[in-house]
């Protein structure tokens, strides 16, 4: 879980992350997300974009886990998503 989200900076860091990658600082990545988990490989692979299903089998976790990931990126963090057929990347607007 993260602390102290802050939705306007989240996607400012997201912008910031999609144009010129950073890396992760104290073992956590932009988001907050520790890095080498199941949350924050998600979160790398939105910004080029992939499918549901892809996700799962990159991270080993069922759709389901990743569906719950994708919220808790809309809900807490105020994240949107592009989807071109069934790949989902973050919204043109954070690019």
């Amino acid at each position: 879980m993260c602390f102290a989200i802050d939705k306007v900076h989240d996607r400012e860091k997201t912008r910031k992350q999609i144009r010129t990658p950073l890396a992760p600082k104290h073992g956590r990545n932009w988001l907050g997300h520790r890095e080498k988990t199941q949350a924050a490989m998600i979160d790398y692979m939105l910004i080029t974009g992939a499918s549901i299903g892809e996700m799962a089998r990159m991270v080993r976790a069922s759709k389901a886990r990743v569906r719950n990931h994708l919220y808790h990126l809309e809900d807490e963090h105020g994240l949107t998503f592009t989807v071109e057929g069934d790949r989902r990347r973050f919204a043109d607007d954070l690019r």
